[in-house]
C-alpha cells in the first residue's frame, strides 16, 4: 500500500466514475419500483388512457431522481475523501462538511420535491438524533420510539396527500 494525501485524492479520482455508475444503477432500480408501482396501482386507468404521455412522464421522473441521488452520492464521497486529504485527518466533521457540500444539490430541485426530500429526510434526522440521544446516555432506551417516529411521519405524509395532493 502507498500511503500519502496526495495518493488517496488521484486514487479517488481514478475510482469515482466507476462508483457513480454502481450509485446510477442502484438508484436506477430503487427509483423504478418507487415510481412504477404507484403508477400500477393508483393511475392505472390513465395509463390505459394515455400510455405514451404517462410512461414518458414516469421516465422523466425516475431519470431526475436517479440524477438526483447519483449527484448527490456522488459529492458526498468526493466531499468526505476532499475534507480528509485538506484537514489531514478523519473524523466526524468531515462527513459534517461533505453533508453541507452535498446539500446544495437540493438548489436545482423545484420547491415541492424540496418539500418531498425534507419529509423523507425528517425521519431519518429524529432517527439518528434518538441514536445520539442514546449513545450519550441522556436517556437509555425509549421502546417503540422507532415506530412513533415512523407513524407520526406517514401520518403526516397521508395528511399532506390528502388536503394537498399538489405538492
Amino acid at each position: 500500500l502507498v500511503h500519502g494525501k496526495h495518493f488517496v485524492f488521484y486514487l479517488f479520482a481514478d475510482n469515482r466514475i466507476e462508483k457513480f455508475a454502481r450509485s446510477l444503477k442502484s438508484a436506477a432500480l430503487f427509483y423504478t419500483c418507487l415510481h412504477v408501482v404507484p403508477l400500477l396501482i393508483f393511475r392505472f386507468g390513465k395509463l390505459r388512457k394515455e400510455p405514451g404521455k404517462i410512461i414518458w412522464e414516469t421516465l422523466k421522473s425516475i431519470i431526475k431522481s436517479t440524477l438526483h441521488l447519483s449527484i448527490y452520492v456522488a459529492l458526498l464521497r468526493y466531499g468526505l475523501c476532499l475534507f480528509k486529504n485538506i484537514r489531514g485527518k478523519i473524523d466526524k466533521w468531515n462527513a459534517l462538511l461533505s453533508g453541507f457540500l452535498c446539500s446544495f444539490i437540493l438548489l436545482r430541485e423545484p420547491f415541492n420535491r424540496r418539500v418531498e426530500i425534507a419529509l423523507y429526510s425528517l425521519p431519518k434526522l429524529l432517527d439518528s438524533l434518538g441514536h445520539l440521544i442514546k449513545a450519550n446516555s441522556f436517556v437509555s432506551s425509549f421502546y417503540g420510539a422507532d415506530v412513533c417516529i415512523f407513524a407520526a411521519s406517514i401520518a403526516y405524509i397521508m395528511f399532506s396527500m390528502a388536503f394537498s395532493p399538489e405538492t
